[in-house]
């Protein structure tokens, strides 16, 4: 399922897909689901 965050800098919510996760959880392994709340801090909102 798609998560959403807000970006302040969009002033928007900007969607993590699930194929976007799936690339990332490929790419960058041991990063997400771990690092969720990262990927919250990165856009300002935690």
């Amino acid at each position: 399922m798609s998560q959403f965050f807000p970006c302040p800098h969009l002033e928007a919510e900007v969607e993590l897909t699930d194929e976007r996760e799936q690339h990332i959880m490929q790419s960058h392994p041991g990063t997400l689901p771990d690092y969720t709340d990262s990927v919250s801090a990165d856009f300002g909102t935690a």
